[in-house]
């Protein structure tokens, strides 16, 4: 028996949480701290919440950048627990004046649990529970295996595309002494590209239109979006200090898989996607909301998510080169 599908969990925020879908991301923004958190299926008491938090820095000229996040992802109240800790190691090659290409490696651990005491069917019948033991065999409650991934990304200052490949050595990740199944996590493969083109020649207001295809096992999905960004002018005054730059954000996305059909004819649509967020100075923060398009009860497909990003910047002006995915 072969029993392949997504074990990895998904973000509708994917330029918030660069590492995770590709670390040759590592070191595009220089020193950069993110937190991302996601509630699917927010309305039903089983539903998946995922966090990640992610650290890394570029050390510019020398081409080197240095990076790594920890995740967590609970798949409902009673279930599994995993925790995903990377490092990741980059090189930026300088192609042109504006042109780069980056390389990058990832090695981490991850940690999956057993948690609360787990039933199974076998030890119910009509009038309920009628064995505390049962007949699955447990190699153990928590296990531990590693994970390696890499990835390329090219861009200049309006243009990106990248390609990832994560969970390269197919780990094993069997909870159960069974050996028919297999139990290795599937390769998890990422695609993306986009641009961001200026508007009224001003790099602070401009539409980037973006897709990201990725596919695991059986499971495979493409996002489609377009993305706003423009500034919002104010002012006001505090100890005689004026302060006036506040960029916004405003997106939407469409995410499905239009080439093929589940069971029984059923259209691959999986949900539309609004996002919002403001950036200040070193500030950012977005939210965003899945809109589930397929299945009979809608709100079982909704997921909300929302992510705080800080950079550091310098004093300096910014190189002419930077990375342009849709963010702050």
């Amino acid at each position: 028996m072969i029993a392949q599908a997504q074990t990895d969990p998904q973000f509708s925020q994917f330029y918030n949480v660069p590492l995770y879908h590709n670390p040759a991301s590592v070191g595009t923004a220089g020193t950069r701290f993110a937190m991302t958190s996601r509630a699917q299926w927010a309305e039903v008491s089983s539903g998946m919440n995922t966090t990640l938090v992610s650290l890394d820095h570029s050390f510019g000229k020398s081409g080197s950048n240095v990076g790594g996040f920890i995740l967590r992802d609970q798949q409902g109240k009673v279930g599994v627990v995993a925790y995903h800790v990377a490092m990741q190691y980059g090189y930026a090659i300088k192609l042109s004046k504006t042109w780069r290409l980056r390389t990058a490696m990832e090695a981490g651990v991850i940690n999956k649990r057993l948690e609360n005491n787990l039933k199974f069917v076998d030890q119910f019948d009509n009038s309920g529970l009628i064995n505390p033991n049962n007949s699955e065999k447990l190699i153990s409650e928590s296990i531990f295996y590693p994970s390696v991934g890499a990835g390329l990304l090219l861009h200049n200052e309006v243009f990106w595309a990248g390609v990832s490949v994560n969970h390269l050595n197919r780990p094993e990740q069997s909870f159960f002494a069974q050996d028919q199944l297999n139990t290795r996590v599937a390769t998890r493969a990422t695609i993306y590209a986009g641009a961001r083109i200026p508007l009224f020649h001003d790099i602070n207001s401009s539409l980037s239109p973006t897709f990201l295809y990725k596919e695991q096992g059986s499971f495979k999905q493409m996002d489609l979006g377009v993305y706003a960004h423009f500034p919002i002018s104010y002012a006001f005054r505090y100890k005689h200090k004026a302060a006036s730059n506040v960029q916004g954000i405003a997106g939407v996305v469409y995410r499905g898989w239009v080439f093929e059909k589940y069971a029984h004819d059923l259209p691959n649509n999986d949900a539309i996607v609004l996002m919002a967020g403001l950036g200040f100075n070193n500030w950012g923060i977005s939210y965003s909301f899945d809109a589930g398009i397929n299945g009979k009860d809608m709100r079982l497909n909704n997921a909300h998510e929302i992510s705080v990003i800080y950079t550091w910047k310098k004093a300096r002006k910014r190189k002419k080169t930077f990375f342009p995915c849709p963010s702050f």
